[in-house]
C-alpha cells in the first residue's frame, strides 16, 4: 500500500508542478496598498499564463516568457509582515 502510494505521489506532484506557473509575490503598489501573491495562471487566466508579468507595483500572470518580470529586483520583505498583520486582525 504505502509503496503504491509513493508511487502515485511521485507521479502525481512533479506533474501538477510541471502544469502550475510562476508564484507572483505580493507586493506594494503606488497608493501604498500590500496585494498578497498569488500562483500563475490565475483563475480568470487562460493556462498558458504561466509567467508573473508587469511592475514590481503591478503584477499580472501573462504568456509570454519575453515580458516576464525579474520579481528578484522587488522588495517582497513586507509579505510575511503583512500576512501577519491580517492574520492578528482576522483572530481579533
Amino acid at each position: 500500500m504505502s509503496c503504491a502510494l509513493f508511487l502515485l505521489v511521485s507521479i502525481v506532484l512533479p506533474v501538477s508542478f510541471a502544469l502550475s506557473g510562476e508564484y507572483c509575490h505580493g507586493w506594494t503598489d503606488s497608493f501604498n496598498s500590500w496585494h498578497r501573491g498569488f500562483q500563475c495562471p490565475e483563475r480568470f487566466d487562460g493556462e498558458d499564463a504561466r509567467y508573473c508579468c508587469g511592475t514590481c507595483a503591478l503584477k499580472y500572470c501573462c504568456t509570454y516568457a519575453e515580458a516576464r518580470l525579474d520579481q528578484s529586483t522587488c522588495d517582497t520583505g513586507s509579505e510575511s509582515e503583512n500576512t501577519d498583520d491580517v492574520r492578528k486582525l482576522t483572530e481579533s
